[in-house]
């Protein structure tokens, strides 16, 4: 997808594109997760699951190629207690499934523009509303973690081992962990509305 060295000119923001994912995307939503999170993370299964529920679902172009996306789902208050142990108090919840920016274009302000987006959208249609954003818990993450800040989420919890029974489950090989199981952490950030 992306050959050679990756240069962005911040004078160059007329060739950045933020969009809804359609399903010719999917080849490259799962070449950026095989690169930013490890083969098999996300699948065209998962994918095909994912779209079928109500949500925002956004990739990042940059001169018409794929370099990042993010899929924030809208679940129900026993699903987030049943993921995270927790539940709102808010009419409408979120989740972002995922978020990932291609390594070769990563800390240049492409995540902080889809997170930025995803909560304009869900402000513009929805009241009291929570969104969680679960957030790999590894030194790379730190500094998109401190950009979740910035933008008005607050810490919530962390949960040790995370993907353990996950990795097991779906054979997905941790760029952290090789081989499963993967004994990743994971922080929950929540962003409300109230």
């Amino acid at each position: 997808m992306l050959k050679g060295i990756f240069l962005y000119n911040m004078f160059e923001q007329t060739k950045i594109k933020v969009s809804t994912i359609e399903t010719i995307d999917f080849n490259d939503i799962i070449e950026i997760s095989n690169h930013c999170f490890g083969e098999s993370f996300i699948t065209t299964n998962k994918l095909n699951e994912t779209f079928i529920s109500e949500g925002v679902f956004l990739k990042i172009a940059y001169n018409q190629l794929t370099i990042g996306f993010c899929m924030v789902k809208n679940i129900p208050n026993t699903e987030l207690e049943a993921l995270y142990g927790t539940n709102s108090k808010l009419d409408h919840i979120f989740l972002f499934q995922t978020i990932a920016i291609h390594p070769k274009c990563q800390r240049k302000g492409f995540g902080t523009k889809l997170i930025q987006k995803v909560i304009q959208e869900i402000k513009s249609k929805f009241i009291k509303s929570a969104l969680y954003y679960p957030s790999w818990d590894e030194p790379k993450s730190q500094a998109f973690c401190k950009t979740v800040l910035k933008n008005g989420f607050k810490e919530y919890k962390t949960y040790k081992n995370f993907w353990f029974d996950d990795s097991l489950a779906n054979n997905y090989t941790c760029i952290i962990c090789g081989e499963p199981p993967c004994t990743c952490s994971m922080k929950l950030f929540c962003w409300e509305i109230n």
